[in-house]
């Protein structure tokens, strides 16, 4: 059924949201990367360069492979005003304090476990 196919993605789709947002806030920077780019492209949350550029920059902080190349694509379509919220935040971020996950693809094991899909 195509109903329900789209429910059972849209669920897939919230619980991937979940972990991904989990692992960036506790610093993995694969899941930082992820967020960023999720924010870059309005898939599965709202579209905000803002946001994009804080998550990119955090990966590429950590020297992410591809953050660096996606943060200059993000910034040459902001305005200074949005780069330099981008950079506050950026500044006033720090790890959530909990236990930080073995890895971004132990997160996406676990969430495809929950949701039944095949590795």
């Amino acid at each position: 059924m195509i109903i329900h196919q789209q429910k059972q993605e849209s669920f897939r789709e919230c619980i991937t949201l979940d972990v991904v947002c989990d692992a960036a806030e506790q610093g993995d920077a694969m899941a930082q990367y992820n967020l960023g780019m999720m924010y870059l492209t309005g898939r599965g949350i709202p579209f905000n360069y803002v946001q994009a550029y804080a998550w990119l920059s955090l990966a590429a902080s950590q020297q992410h492979r591809n953050a660096r190349k996606d943060l200059k694509f993000v910034a040459a379509r902001m305005t200074l005003e949005q780069i330099a919220q981008a950079k506050e935040l950026v500044r006033n971020w720090k790890p959530a304090k909990t236990e930080p996950p073995s890895s971004f693809t132990h997160y996406l094991a676990a969430a495809s476990v929950s949701t039944g899909a095949a590795g």
